[in-house]
């Protein structure tokens, strides 16, 4: 819905399309594919909804007022129809094609792309086909990988609980890839520049964490080729800060990552009644997707996760599925009960894995994909299974290993081989 103190100066626009509509009735189908009845002030909606419905079987624009009248719409009696149809007469097809243009903007933050009057003039209502064999022998660029394995191009979400430590993994990918080497002491990041938007920090915060990254990692000075907006200041995901954004990724066409901290800052949300949530997210990250692909960047949104548990991780995060529906890759990251993290990547383009990781002066590590992680105290445990050839009981394994039960509990856990068959005893499986 259209914030009602700029509703004055779309009122010109709106009689302007529905002038345009009376005068052309051929411009009625695309026009009610373009806008929905809520991009419309409360006196020209039911007039814009009437016209939409009788003009679709209607061929004369006289005719159309007859019946238009004969509805009794609230302050559009004939005089007042046949006065708004005259005045249209000497518009052309830029002026209305502005008018739509303006209006949308106005009313749908979102969704430039969908100027469907625009689109249909200019390909004349033919939309090109390309055939299987054409696509076949097309040559196409690869996928950049920002990080290998980790980060390709496209959209992607890193969801987590909040103050597990997103921004600060986030901040150590965007540093690694603005740096060049390593991301994590664990991917292989190829050297770019990197725009990084925090909505939620200041100078002061982020000054501190950076310093204390780079001197974990032995590095004297930070980057010059990591951005951030000046004063933290950036306009949310509207038209403005779409806007904004394409500007800066023209300027500075090295920028190969652009991260949003946080999707929930980022966002404009609807206040239309009985709002479609599900279709309001889905269309948001469309917009910021095909940013995202046409310039073969990456664009990570750091969001937040629900505190309930589910079968599929993924579905821990915060919103309806348009949220998890919409990105080329999801990232996860989670702390079990035992205090253990774990970071879970999936998405079009990249393997379904999960990673444990651990979290020392304000550096996130990998140590190794989960349930393949290797650690002399592993090798141990499964060598000592193998030589018994029977069950072992967690006592036994302590006293070889010179640790605790309790440790020993805890690092049974994280082997996958090893298999539970009764209270503290324990089997090897080795199918």
């Amino acid at each position: 819905m259209i914030d009602n103190n700029k509703r004055k100066s779309l009122k010109g626009y709106e009689l302007k399309i529905l002038s345009s509509m009376l005068n052309d009735l051929n411009l009625i189908p695309e026009i009610a594919g373009v806008f929905s009845e809520d991009s419309f002030s409360d006196n020209h909606r039911e007039l814009f909804i009437k016209i939409c419905e009788l003009g679709k079987n209607q061929k004369d624009s006289t005719l159309l007022i007859d019946d238009l009248c004969k509805l009794n719409i609230t302050n559009w009696k004939y005089r007042e129809l046949q006065k708004l149809k005259d005045v249209g007469k000497s518009f052309t097809k830029d002026d209305v094609k502005s008018a739509v243009k303006y209006l949308l903007n106005a009313s749908l933050p979102f969704e430039q792309d969908k100027n469907l009057l625009s689109t249909v003039n200019q390909n004349n209502g033919h939309i090109k086909l390309v055939n299987a064999r054409e696509l076949q022998t097309m040559e196409l660029k690869p996928i950049n990988w920002v990080i290998k394995d980790l980060l390709p191009e496209g959209l992607l979400i890193l969801a987590g609980r909040p103050k597990i430590g997103k921004s600060f993994l986030a901040l150590n990918m965007s540093l690694a890839i603005a740096n060049g080497g390593h991301a994590l002491g664990y991917f292989r990041a190829n050297k770019n520049s990197v725009l990084y938007i925090p909505y939620e920090d200041n100078y002061r915060r982020l000054q501190d964490r950076i310093n204390r990254m780079l001197a974990e990692e032995h590095y004297k000075e930070a980057p010059s080729n990591l951005f951030i907006p000046k004063d933290c200041d950036f306009p949310k995901m509207t038209i403005e800060g779409i806007d904004s954004l394409g500007k800066i990724l023209d300027d500075n066409n090295d920028i190969k990552l652009v991260v949003l901290d946080t999707l929930g800052r980022s966002i404009v949300r609807s206040n239309k009644r009985n709002a479609n949530q599900f279709q309001d997210e889905y269309d948001f990250l469309s917009v910021i997707q095909k940013i995202a692909l046409q310039r073969h960047i990456s664009i990570l949104l750091v969001h937040h996760t629900t505190k309930m548990r589910y079968e599929d991780v993924f579905d821990q995060v915060l919103g309806t599925t348009g949220l998890t529906a919409s990105p080329d890759s999801l990232m996860l990251l989670s702390k079990d009960s035992n205090k253990e993290f774990s970071l879970a990547i999936t998405g079009r383009d990249i393997e379904e894995k999960e990673y444990t990781l651990k979290f020392q002066n304000c550096i996130w590590i990998i140590e190794g994909e989960k349930g393949k992680t290797t650690t002399p105290e592993r090798e141990e445990i499964i060598s000592l299974f193998l030589q018994q050839n029977r069950p072992l009981k967690t006592k036994e394994i302590a006293e070889y290993l010179g640790k605790t039960e309790t440790n020993v509990c805890n690092m049974l856990k994280k082997i996958p081989e090893i298999v539970k068959v009764k209270y503290g005893e324990y089997v090897l499986n080795t199918k």
